[in-house]
């Protein structure tokens, strides 16, 4: 759908978004989209919504449990956050409810702590981001570990793993076992005061509490945090800023100028404020109107990207780590005993998700040849087209993007390891 992306969409007429092309009115350009297509550097699909992560709170539970404090208001940082954990173990030992400052799953506990390491790491990512994307992809992420430019033991990652530690510290014991459903489950019953997810369960959770659902961003650590202070490097942005939930244009529809313009509708302004209003998700649209009760869904691009993860950089690492979580939390674990166990495991498994990567885009890569090859013998018979012109150039240079990191990946791959 490249081409098509770079025609205005006639369905935005009459709107501030009028003789725009159609990708541009997506409020992240489509990158996401571009960045993980199977061919490289084009573009398959259109995407529906604006997403973020939240923690979603029980207010009925909060007004409770802060009932003794005068003038409260929401966590601003995560020592306030500290507070209201405090706070909500008091309650529970007060009234013998059993009741968890946040509801424990495995899927929402990993999105949480990919969220708090990004945060207090953010200084290290910006010091590993020597190409100035501002962004780091899993590959990068793997490579600089091989390469001994960070690893567990590093006190600010052990700093990011003790807020980790009293982080799940709040949630019940055994929570690691649990499914994503059991946490809803915890916080529906009023057994939690908050449970994590992204913003796509909002209409949801809303609709089916019996008591008011707020949202709110997870409080980040700063400069003043008596724990990760010291490495604060700045804000993170709230949100990723790229949208999601794509639609693909089938290459077997028997209609594909009218699948193309139903698509075109469901993603103009029109199209995009008929969805937000109805499914209670964020156009990924620009000029769409937010709703003031959707206003805290809403992802706010007001600091730093962090880029890459340190909790997993693909399937590997991510069992590695979560696996041996229970050396973390509990009675038992400990920053130390944790951090020794990953970096007797992350350097193989961080190879193995990096050659997963060069795999994967060694294979989307090798498609291509036969096109630009066959654009260039083309050029010696007739004179090219624009579109033409513009799908080799586009091709040739991402070609060379996808082999540097090709090249890359596979010089550290025969690097002999880091001395500990």
């Amino acid at each position: 759908m490249t081409a098509l992306l770079e025609e205005p969409n006639p369905y935005n007429r009459g709107t501030e978004l009028e003789g725009v092309p159609w990708r541009a009115t997506f409020v992240d350009g489509l990158f996401n989209e571009q960045i993980y297509a199977p061919e490289i550097g084009q573009i398959y699909s259109v995407t529906m919504t604006q997403l973020a992560m939240r923690l979603f709170c029980n207010e009925d539970l909060l007004r409770e449990i802060t009932a003794g404090v005068p003038d409260f208001k929401f966590p601003q940082n995560f020592d306030d956050m500290r507070r209201l954990f405090a706070l909500t173990q008091d309650y529970a030992r007060r009234t013998g409810k059993p009741v968890h400052a946040i509801a424990g799953a495995r899927l929402n506990t990993e999105w949480i702590l990919d969220c708090l390491m990004g945060y207090v790491l953010l200084g290290r990512s910006m010091e590993l981001d020597e190409e100035g994307t501002m962004m780091r992809l899993a590959r990068h992420v793997q490579m600089d570990y091989l390469r001994g430019r960070w690893n567990y033991r590093r006190e600010d990652v052990r700093a990011a793993l003790a807020v980790v530690r009293e982080l799940t510290a709040q949630m019940r014991p055994g929570f690691i076992q649990l499914s994503r459903d059991s946490a809803v489950q915890e916080f529906m019953t009023g057994q939690a005061l908050f449970v994590m997810s992204g913003t796509w369960d909002a209409t949801s959770l809303r609709r089916l509490a019996k008591f008011p659902v707020g949202l709110y961003p997870v409080p980040q650590p700063d400069a003043a945090d008596p724990v990760t202070g010291k490495y604060y490097y700045g804000r993170v942005t709230d949100g990723s800023g790229l949208t999601a939930m794509s639609l693909y244009l089938n290459n077997r529809s028997p209609h594909p100028q009218e699948a193309v313009d139903f698509l075109r509708f469901l993603t103009s302004i029109e199209g995009g404020q008929l969805f937000m209003e109805h499914s209670g998700w964020i156009s990924s649209v620009r000029g769409t109107k937010v709703p003031d009760d959707l206003i805290p869904a809403l992802g706010v691009s007001d600091g730093y990207t962090t880029g890459g993860s340190y909790m997993r950089t693909g399937a590997a690492t991510a069992q590695a780590f979560v696996s041996n979580l229970y050396q973390l939390v509990g009675p038992q674990g400990s920053v130390d005993r944790f951090a020794t166990t990953l970096e007797q495991l992350m350097p193989e498994a961080q190879r193995t998700d990096l050659q997963t990567e060069l795999r994967s885009l060694t294979a989307a890569l090798k498609p291509q040849d036969a096109e630009v090859m066959a654009l260039g013998a083309l050029r010696q018979l007739v004179p090219p087209t624009a579109a033409e012109t513009a799908r080799r150039d586009a091709l040739e240079t991402n070609q060379t993007f996808s082999e540097i990191g090709i090249y890359q990946g596979a010089a550290v791959l025969n690097q002999p390891p880091p001395a500990p």
